[in-house]
């Protein structure tokens, strides 16, 4: 039980018992202690919000305000910010040009036969072959390796054609290296030779 609240309960009997004394004037019946709890000097119990009469100070408001405000501007410039992010990587995206593919052997094989550079052509051939062999996981391309290195891998992994690369590749030697005109006849022989090699080694490995 709360003292202060016993007390003032103790406080109120006794009074009324006093005013109900005939000295008084007073009548049992009728009188009734006043209500000390509200009399002036005692504290009156209030919520917080009712010293405001239900109002923010102005102080409080303009606080909040601010409050509000500062967090309204955080969000929009987090997501102009991620926006802008976005907006940046995929322009970054656009504006990265693929590295130039280069035109596939045979293409160029044959837009050089047409200008008329037969030695030029039989060479895009050759690495035509290279590039097929190396496909087919027969010999590994490097720059600094000789086609006679090329040679001796194809006869260990693939005995089966290493004649006709070996042919193939003194061929192009030939006229590559030994600085030979190419005839017309010749780049379409040796172009003969190889797709026959491609097609054999081609079928050899679905087998």
């Amino acid at each position: 039980m709360n003292p202060i609240g016993a007390d003032i309960q103790e406080a109120r009997r006794q009074l009324t018992e006093i005013l109900s004394d005939p000295e008084f004037g007073g009548n049992s019946k009728n009188v009734e202690a006043p209500d000390i709890s509200l009399q002036p000097g005692t504290p009156k119990q209030t919520s917080f919000f009712s010293q405001w009469n239900g109002e923010f100070p102005q102080e409080v408001l303009f606080a909040l305000y601010i409050f509000l405000g500062v967090f309204v501007a955080v969000i929009l410039i987090w997501v102009i910010r991620n926006w802008w992010i976005q907006r940046s990587l995929k322009n970054s995206v656009k504006r990265k040009k693929k590295p130039q593919e280069q035109p596939h052997w045979l293409d160029q094989a044959k837009t050089l036969a047409q200008q008329g550079e037969y030695r030029f052509a039989i060479r895009a051939l050759f690495h035509y072959l290279l590039e097929f062999t190396s496909k087919q996981k027969k010999i590994f391309l490097q720059i600094d390796k000789t086609n006679g290195e090329y040679q001796q891998e194809v006869r260990e992994r693939w005995p089966a054609n290493a004649k006709p690369f070996g042919q193939l590749t003194n061929q192009f030697d030939e006229i590559w290296y030994g600085e030979k005109h190419a005839t017309e006849n010749e780049f379409t022989l040796y172009q003969r030779k190889i797709m026959e090699f491609v097609e054999k080694g081609g079928q050899d490995e679905k087998r």
